[in-house]
């Protein structure tokens, strides 16, 4: 297992205005969904480790308020990928909140993309045909 903790400008910058950032992509499902940002406390602390602790709780990635991102993999090429994934999402809000106001997908449409990647097997191992 590997951890993975940013600064990443994108992600901090939403970890100032936002408690959660919606998934306004369906690769936001990788993570889980809607990122949760832990509150703010002194970093080190065993209050921000219970903070970021909670806000991981059934996701693979989290924003700490006014701090930065943390990213959670089977292998740290994986937790990298999904710290990357984080920051592509806060870019892409941060680039839709400049002309309104994101629009994120809702419970039934994440479900139906989940329902079609598994049925597609898509992100998953296929044996190869000869």
């Amino acid at each position: 297992s590997a951890v993975v903790h940013a600064h990443a400008p994108n992600a901090t910058a939403l970890s100032l205005v936002l408690d959660e950032l919606p998934v306004v992509h369906y690769q936001q499902l990788i993570l889980g969904g809607p990122l949760r940002v832990a509150p703010f406390h002194a970093f080190g602390t065993p209050e921000l480790a219970a903070a970021v602790g909670a806000a991981l709780d059934g996701r693979l990635a989290a924003l700490m308020a006014n701090h930065g991102t943390v990213a959670l993999g089977p292998n740290l090429a994986t937790a990298i990928e999904h710290a990357l994934l984080v920051e592509w999402l806060a870019e892409l809000y941060l680039r839709a909140a400049t002309v309104g106001t994101p629009r994120s997908l809702d419970g039934a449409q994440q479900h139906a993309v989940i329902a079609h990647a598994t049925r597609l097997g898509y992100g998953a191992t296929k044996p190869v045909t000869a």
